[in-house]
């Protein structure tokens, strides 16, 4: 941050909630609340399961294929 930014976005906090209150009700601004604190953050996959394509991309090394996979992909 700079000297120029506020520590401080909402000057009053308090204020504004009561405003959220008044306009939702108190049960819906609640539930909102705690909807956005439980909520689950999905993760990104793992580079394991990225295709040799994508790790490329991304700098990772290639995957060695598996011989289970070539025996399989050669029956196709």
């Amino acid at each position: 941050m700079t000297n120029n930014e506020t520590h401080n976005p909402i000057p009053d906090l308090n204020g504004e909630i009561a405003n959220l209150a008044q306009q939702f009700g108190r049960t819906n601004l609640f539930l909102a609340l705690l909807k956005a604190i439980v909520r689950v953050k999905s993760r990104p996959p793992d580079a394991d399961q990225l295709d040799n394509r994508l790790r490329r991309d991304m700098g990772l090394p290639e995957r060695v294929a598996d011989p289970i996979d070539l025996f399989w992909g050669m029956k196709r």
